[in-house]
């Protein structure tokens, strides 16, 4: 499955679309099993990302008024549209200084007002989900941890990443138990990590938290 930002480069459409292809390379063939028209056209640039929330992340910006000489009233937007249901999620509307007092030529529009070429979604620390504690059930043996991770914004490359398990004692997290790295797959990629490490004391997934950590300190808590 692809994702794709389709720009036409003609007027035939007169609009541009969000896209999710599905290539098959057995059949050789490709079907668009999603999309979202924007209501505008933009023949230049765009862009479109699947975030980890399964939301789709779209940029465009607009380049040709649509029939009737009906202008959207921006320049140049960026969206986060809900999958199932196609509901804007978010948005962000540029708003040149002509666009709202007058109707812009498309030579004005191409050459002199604002584009986006790209936009990324950026998290305030790594995304930590699917949290599992599994305890063998005697003392001293091993308990097994597994989590799901996805660095604070998407990369190209493979980079480091550490985890640490605390040992929670009255409300408060402060004996390591264990801890260890890994590497954020790119491109927003899940990374799953499993490991396992010696307890000695019984019910200790309910008093454990773990610590999910990036390249620059960001870091993420979780309690089981």
């Amino acid at each position: 499955v692809q994702t794709k930002f389709y720009d036409s480069e003609t007027k035939i459409a007169n609009t541009s679309r969000l896209l999710i292809v599905e290539v098959s390379e057995t059949t050789e063939t490709a079907e668009i099993t999603w999309d979202y028209p924007l209501g505008y056209h933009t023949n230049h640039y765009g862009d479109m990302d699947m975030l980890p929330t399964g939301n789709i992340l779209g940029a465009a910006w607009v380049t040709q008024d649509l029939p009737g000489d009906n202008h959207p009233g921006f320049e140049a937007q960026v969206l986060e549209v809900v999958r199932d249901t196609k509901e804007v999620a978010w948005e962000v509307l540029v708003v040149g200084n002509r666009t709202e007092t007058l109707k812009e030529s498309d030579e004005m529009v191409r050459m002199r007002s604002w584009s986006v070429y790209s936009a990324e979604r950026m998290y305030a620390t790594p995304l930590v989900y699917d949290l599992q504690c599994r305890e063998s059930g005697d003392k001293n043996a091993s308990l097994r941890v597994e989590f799901t991770t996805q660095n604070r914004f998407k990369q190209s490359n493979r980079y480091p990443g550490s985890y640490t398990v605390l040992g929670t004692k009255n409300g408060a997290a402060d004996t390591i138990l264990t801890n260890g790295t890994f590497d954020f797959n790119p491109f927003f990629r899940p990374t799953q990590v499993d490991f396992s490490f010696h307890h000695e004391s019984e019910s200790i997934c309910q008093n454990i938290t773990l610590v999910v950590t990036n390249q620059w300190g960001d870091e993420t808590s979780k309690n089981f």
